[in-house]
């Protein structure tokens, strides 16, 4: 597993290879012209940028809403980083704005210097703070907020938080888990081999650097060490209520493995609302940067509200 958080194409087809078969599927021309092109300048309503705060116990956490081109009020998507949050998104944020969606970015406590101190359990927390502060009736008018139309995603140890989110928040439009940790599967491992917790803290959170305070790598490991209930394979029952894209990476490097066996586990349950793609890269989709955007973007051009 991978814990860190990374014109003229005419006729362009994407091939996706979908867990357990392989498919190919044109790509929509809004798709194609977000990736390709800058949309109109509107003058009275131009794309831009907030700067904002988002409360979440007992701090106020540092946040930046990219806001659409256009009268609103836009659909919204919330990006949550991986852990540090090395493999930066800021290029699909990008894509995604362009398709006529506001982005919602921030930083967890105790990362890169948001107050507070870090912890898995509380990144949990500070993305549902996130969530809770869009839906705000003053936040969601000020800024064009289509609050029937949040999809919450999530890259790694941001995928993790995303299906935790995405179990129980029937307000969603969907969830995008982007090579998502499965922070329970490590924590049984952990458990039967509490030998291994020092080599696992030193190999998984060795690059951490000082973007992490009030938590060493020693002190998370523990942590994950200790979670019970944690295991994404066993939400699939609830994640299958909601509309939901899981890509994974399927390399070395990726959690190519533990994506599959989620969408699997969903499949057993409700396919119906499942489309899981698996891609040959590794876990930062270094050399797929592109096909991650249009698998993205061609999810979101399907997304309806919410009732």
């Amino acid at each position: 597993m991978r814990v860190h958080g990374f014109s003229g194409f005419g006729a362009l087809v994407l091939s996706l290879f979908l867990v357990g078969h392989a498919r190919s599927q044109a790509v929509p021309a809004p798709v194609i012209a977000a990736i390709g092109a800058d949309p109109a300048a509107d003058a009275q309503h131009p794309a831009g940028s907030a700067a904002l705060l988002i409360p979440s116990h007992g701090v106020t956490l540092d946040a930046r809403l990219y806001r659409a081109s256009g009268a609103g009020p836009h659909p919204t998507l919330v990006m949550l980083d991986g852990l540090p949050g090395w493999h930066n998104l800021a290029d699909v944020d990008m894509a995604v704005r362009r398709a006529g969606w506001n982005v919602l970015v921030f930083h967890y406590r105790g990362i890169w210097g948001a107050p507070g101190k870090f912890s898995i359990h509380h990144s949990v927390q500070d993305a549902a703070a996130a969530l809770a502060y869009i839906r705000r009736p003053e936040i969601a008018d000020k800024y064009g907020v289509d609050t029937r139309r949040l999809v919450v995603t999530g890259h790694s140890m941001g995928g993790f938080c995303a299906a935790a989110l995405a179990r129980t928040d029937s307000g969603l439009a969907g969830a995008i888990l982007i090579d998502p940790w499965d922070v329970g599967e490590d924590a049984e491992t952990l458990r039967r081999s509490p030998k291994t917790l020092g080599p696992y803290a030193r190999e998984n959170f060795y690059d951490m650097g000082h973007a992490v305070r009030g938590a060493n790598p020693l002190a998370i490991a523990r942590e994950i060490q200790a979670a019970r209930g944690w295991d994404y394979v066993d939400w699939a029952r609830d994640l299958a209520r909601r509309p939901l894209l899981v890509i994974g990476a399927s390399a070395k490097e990726g959690n190519g493995k533990e994506s599959q066996a989620l969408a699997d586990a969903i499949r057993r349950s409700d396919a119906s609302r499942l489309e899981a793609v698996m891609m040959p890269t590794d876990h930062g989709f270094s050399d797929h940067r592109i096909a991650l955007t249009q698998t993205i973007l061609a999810w979101l051009d399907k997304v309806q509200p919410v009732p």
